[in-house]
């Protein structure tokens, strides 16, 4: 039961215990010898899946830092997982199963959170802001922003701008 739940969570059963480790579980010869090898057996097996979830917030963390230093540019799932040294359809999948939306719903979203800080604090063009934010065609970023948000970058910005 402990080695299918850490391999459904991508513990493999060979990074829980050594050989001889395994020996002696199954050389227990007294109830009292295989409730302590199981009780061994428990606590790395926890162990094991709490260093997995700290692996995968730290590879998260990267992937939101990475996106927030490079919204500048057109990103995509093949550059970031370069950048943070794991396989990019692993990325995805994990990306999805800790924060609950995909790294193209994340991408989009904090650009246009960008978008709108800087609809309101500047005085920018909109076709500038969307290339600064790598959006190479406006129609698409315009139709993006209302998406999002419910309006255009132009009612948007009328709206909360206060210069």
């Amino acid at each position: 039961m402990l080695y299918q739940s850490a391999l459904r969570r991508g513990v493999p059963a060979g990074e829980l215990l050594s050989q001889q480790e395994l020996a002696e579980g199954l050389s227990a010869r007294t109830p009292d010898g295989m409730a302590a090898w199981a009780l061994r057996l428990l606590a790395k097996t926890h162990a094991a899946l709490l260093d997995r979830q700290r692996d995968a917030s730290a590879v998260i963390a990267k992937i939101q830092s990475f996106v927030q230093d490079h919204l500048n540019e057109e990103l995509g799932r093949d550059e970031i997982a370069k950048a943070v040294y794991r396989n990019p359809a692993y990325l995805s999948r994990l990306f999805r199963k800790e924060t609950g939306m995909s790294l193209t719903d994340y991408i989009a979203q904090a650009k246009i959170e960008r978008a709108k800080r800087l609809l309101t604090d500047t005085n920018d063009k909109i076709s500038n802001i969307a290339e600064g934010l790598g959006y190479m065609h406006f129609s698409y970023f315009a139709k993006l922003f209302k998406k999002v948000t419910g309006v255009t970058p132009q009612d948007y910005r009328k709206k909360h701008q206060s210069i």
